[in-house]
């Protein structure tokens, strides 16, 4: 098994959940980057973070242009009582 320079196992997997934490607190709830990044699994293979990753600048590009929002469906805010289609959406994320 190859290790990292430290001695532990190189693994293959990505952990996101310090960056969904950090966007959950930066990012205003109708934020298309946001909502992007929360959906997500915590832990994604290296290959697939990589990938996404491309989406995620280009949706930072935009939110700093003024154009990556989302309006909740009414759905979401009757069902949830908030005015976000994410529900669980940070509080999933606590500590």
């Amino acid at each position: 098994m190859r290790t990292s320079r430290n001695g532990e196992p190189l693994t293959r997997c990505v952990n996101i959940r310090p960056l969904k934490i950090f966007v959950c607190k930066t990012f205003p709830p109708d934020s298309v980057l946001r909502a992007a990044l929360l959906e997500e699994k915590d832990t994604l293979e290296k290959h697939e973070f990589l990938a996404k990753m491309d989406v995620w600048l280009s949706l930072l590009r935009l939110s700093f242009k003024g154009q990556a929002t989302v309006t909740a469906p009414s759905w979401a805010r009757t069902r949830s009582g908030n005015s976000t289609p994410f529900p669980d959406g940070c509080e999933s994320l606590e500590t």
